[in-house]
C-alpha cells in the first residue's frame, strides 16, 4: 500500500472491502508528493479567528463537551 492511500484506508469501516492495484514506484511517488502538496495547501490556507468578541467560552465549556458529544439538555 502506497503512502498516499493512508487517509483514505483511514476512514474505512471495519468491514469494508478494499482492492488493490499493482502500481510502478514513480507513480507512486508522484501520488504522495501530490497528496502532500494538497496538505500543505490546506495548511497554508488557515487563518486565525479575526473576532472572538462574538465567543462566549463560559456558554461553550457549560456544554459539556466529551468526544465531540453536547449535552442533551438544550
Amino acid at each position: 500500500m502506497i503512502s498516499a492511500d493512508l487517509p483514505v484506508v483511514g476512514r474505512r469501516r471495519p468491514g469494508q472491502a478494499l482492492r488493490f492495484a499493482a502500481i510502478e514506484v514513480a507513480e507512486a511517488e508522484a501520488l504522495a508528493l501530490a497528496e502532500m502538496r494538497r496538505l500543505e495547501g490546506l495548511v497554508t490556507s488557515l487563518a486565525p479567528v479575526p473576532d472572538r468578541s462574538g465567543l462566549d467560552l463560559a456558554r461553550l465549556y457549560a456544554g459539556n463537551l466529551i468526544s465531540g458529544v453536547v449535552s442533551g439538555l438544550e
